[in-house]
């Protein structure tokens, strides 16, 4: 039997390789073609998937709100007011992109009457705010001495009260007041300061009037008692306390004790 050549081996086995190179590729395309055509069915499920939400969320237009709930603005807060500025800025709008920080200042600003304004969005299309109205815990009659009016703990001045209807203590006030505007910074504090004060010292008072720079009451006994507003009211009562104590024991009884300054000034009755 004849030997091949060299040369001859060479070419068989080169040609054996083009046979295994031209195969491969037909087989891989394949492979590529259908990988190819199910990308493009996921692709076009997706987009029809996306095609029909968004249809569904422009002709239903699930997250836009739809409703306002008000709850406690009762007494000094008005409700109509509030669900009008409410559903002027939040009705129509994206529950999830509306700016609930704005709209919570927005109500406040216009509502001092309110002590906290709290926004909950309830998904899907439901606005829910919450007024927490301030608490009146005084009246105060004024300068002109017409109407009692209603105060908080931070000298705000809710509405008009009426006496009669109320055990509010009463705060006389030498300034004018106007509702919904705060009065002096400190006076209704001062003046709780006090009466604390006074109790624990079981001193009993008649009335009491707040000044810009002074407070004036009337003791039990019709004594007039004058103290700056610029120290804290329980040390000048301490000292009011004693004075009182022991100009008794005396038997002296005090007309006026002024403790404004830092020289105390008594006028005694006749």
């Amino acid at each position: 039997m004849k030997k091949k050549s060299a040369s001859t081996l060479i070419y068989f086995q080169d040609k054996a390789r083009r046979k295994s190179l031209i195969k491969r590729p037909r087989h891989v395309n394949k492979e590529k073609r259908t990988s190819n055509i199910i990308t493009t069915i996921k692709l076009i499920g997706l987009f029809s998937m996306v095609g029909v939400l968004l249809w569904f969320y422009i002709q239903y237009q699930p997250l836009n709100i739809k409703s306002v709930e008000i709850s406690g603005a009762e007494r000094f807060v008005n409700h109509a007011d509030v669900q009008k500025i409410a559903e002027e800025k939040a009705l129509g709008k994206n529950i999830v992109f509306l700016n609930a920080g704005n709209l919570q200042k927005a109500i406040a600003s216009n509502f001092l009457a309110a002590k906290s304004v709290e926004i909950k969005k309830v998904l899907p299309s439901r606005l829910k705010i919450i007024v927490t109205e301030r608490v009146p815990i005084a009246l105060i009659l004024p300068k002109d001495g017409k109407d009692f009016v209603f105060v908080d703990a931070q000298g705000f001045i809710l509405g008009l009260a009426d006496k009669l209807a109320t055990n509010l203590p009463v705060i006389n006030y030498s300034q004018p007041v106007e509702v919904g505007k705060f009065v002096e910074a400190g006076a209704v504090n001062y003046y709780f300061n006090l009466i604390k004060a006074l109790d624990e010292d079981n001193v009993a008072v008649s009335t009491i009037s707040s000044y810009p720079r002074y407070t004036e009451f009337y003791t039990g006994e019709a004594t007039q008692v004058l103290f700056t507003n610029n120290q804290n009211p329980k040390p000048q009562v301490k000292i009011f306390a004693k004075m009182l104590e022991a100009f008794k024991a005396e038997g002296k009884r005090l007309k006026k004790i002024d403790l404004r300054f830092d020289k105390v000034i008594v006028e005694f009755a006749n």
